[in-house]
This record gives structure tokens, sequence and C-alpha cells, in this order.
């Protein structure tokens, strides 16, 4: 989980505040996949203020139930993020 924010007035947050964005990287070592998740975030023009938590997930029996598809997605694609937005007001 990493914490990203945008530039206020930036195309992708008008409001300036942030997102919470859930990385699912397939990568067999763990510097790399974390690094990977930066990069595929500051790709989508957001900039990384923390990573808030990591957890290696081995197989689609270690995801939650709800979270299976983006273990998925990763193993088919490579990555998978997942904004969950916020306002300036819930910062």
């Amino acid at each position: 989980m990493i914490h990203a924010v945008s530039p206020k007035g930036g195309k992708l947050n008008p409001e300036g505040a942030g997102a919470y964005v859930s990385c699912w990287i397939n990568f067999p070592l763990y510097e790399g996949a974390l690094e990977l998740a930066k990069y595929y975030v500051r790709a989508e023009g957001w900039s990384v203020h923390a990573v808030d938590s990591h957890t290696w997930i081995s197989g689609p029996e270690c995801a939650s139930r709800g979270t299976v598809r983006y273990y998925r997605k990763a193993l088919k694609e490579g990555a998978a993020l997942v904004f969950h937005h916020y306002s300036r007001a819930e910062a």
C-alpha cells in the first residue's frame, strides 16, 4: 500500500489531495517489486509520499476474497494498481 499525492491543481487531482494505492506486482524479489510499484505510481503522475504497508502474497489462497482478481491480473499482466482516492477534506 503506497500513500501517493498529486500536486494541487494537477489534472489527476484538482483538489491536490491524495490516494492510497494497492500495488499488486508480479516480481520474484521483494525489493524489485517495491521499486516497480513506486515506478508505476509515478508513471501515473503521482508522487510517492510513503510506503504504508507491504505483504508478500504467494498464491491466490493468501489474498483476501475481494482482491484475488488483482492477484490474477498481476500474474497475467505483471502489475495491477488500485487507486483509492481521498479529498483534501478527508486528509
